[in-house]
């Protein structure tokens, strides 16, 4: 359905870390004129869930990368023990872990189909590896990696806020349920 704003009530809420975007709550008139609602009919809501989880999917891949790239600069421009973070084996490794994880999710998030289960399990791995690509970035800024004035924990709110705004672990059971069937019930009647 579409819903005219003159049907709409808009109360702001807490900033998240989504760029700053202002959320707010939204509630709608009971007794809003039929012309400012409109049933869309004709509409593949199927194929339009599967953008969004595609585009979605992409944001999160987005995260993983911008937050990788930010621990490897970071890690090339601190200096500790005589050089750079970069020469320190494990860092490295973190660091190509990092790498590792935003490629597989963007190669994923890209390279879906229409299906429902597919683009749910590529957008449920981005969000989830957004959120680890996230978190180790912020390792890799250490202490620092806590203060606003670095990227890096605004990338892990960034990665937490979309995994939280898409609910991939609650979609994923209905589309799991869609594919293999309601399973087996139980004798004691519960399911």
């Amino acid at each position: 359905m579409l819903v005219e704003r003159e049907a709409m009530t808009t109360r702001p809420l807490d900033r998240t870390g989504l760029g700053g975007a202002l959320t707010r709550s939204v509630r709608f008139a009971e007794a809003a004129p039929a012309a400012t609602v409109r049933r869309l009919r004709d509409v593949d809501v199927a194929a339009a869930r599967a953008r969004l989880r595609r585009g979605a999917a992409a944001v999160a891949a987005g995260i993983a990368g911008a937050a990788a790239d930010a621990a490897a600069a970071y890690a090339a421009e601190r200096h500790q023990f005589g050089g750079p973070l970069t020469n320190l084996p494990t860092v490295r490794q973190s660091l190509l872990d990092q790498a590792t994880r935003t490629a597989v999710a963007l190669t994923t998030a890209l390279g879906t189909d229409d299906g429902s289960v597919q683009t749910l399990a590529a957008m449920r791995h981005a969000c989830d590896a957004a959120i680890e690509v996230a978190a180790a970035a912020l390792q890799s800024h250490g202490g620092y990696g806590y203060l606003t004035e670095y990227p890096a924990e605004r990338y892990l709110r960034d990665a937490v806020s979309l995994r939280a705004a898409t609910d991939t672990h609650a979609a994923a059971a209905p589309a799991f349920r869609a594919l293999v069937g309601p399973g087996p019930r139980r004798e004691d009647g519960m399911s």
